[in-house]
């Protein structure tokens, strides 16, 4: 039963475009991604065509930050601090798919890691706007520290 209803039928059902795992992803559709990781973990190719969907989407917003965040006129960065707040943003969202609806799993924590090394050494840049992220944190916090509102 499986082989006949899922197993034949389940790189439509990832791929679909109004109800597929991309949809489920943009919708923050968490239930809905955890009964179908349930569902095709059962299969023998399930999670791995669950988790090459995942990544495919995930190095499209990776890159569309990358690309939106790098370098702008004369080789000045657009702007650091959101850049990094926005690749921290999609990890937070990831780390939460992975928890609530992945229940975990070692095969997709580990795609989505790959996934973020991958993208985040498209711009080698990466490492200082890290630094002035870090230290325009540290900068604020020194701020609340010394000047309560």
């Amino acid at each position: 039963l499986d082989e006949e209803l899922i197993n034949k039928h389940m790189l439509t059902i990832v791929e679909m475009e109004n109800s597929g795992v991309v949809h489920m992803l943009n919708n923050d559709r968490v239930q809905d991604l955890r009964r179908l990781y349930m569902l095709l973990k059962r299969m023998t190719k399930g999670l791995p065509t669950m988790t090459d969907c995942i990544s495919r989407y995930l190095r499209r917003k990776g890159e569309q930050l990358v690309s939106e965040g790098g370098e702008g006129e004369a080789s000045l960065p657009k702007n650091p601090i959101s850049y990094i707040q926005a690749l921290l943003d999609l990890k937070d969202q990831f780390d939460h798919f992975l928890l609530d609806a992945f229940e975990n799993d070692k095969t997709f924590k580990q795609k989505i890691q790959s996934d973020f090394e991958y993208f985040l050494n498209l711009n080698p840049r990466s490492p200082e706007y890290l630094s002035l992220y870090m230290d325009d944190k540290l900068k604020k916090g020194m701020k609340l520290v010394f000047h309560p509102p």
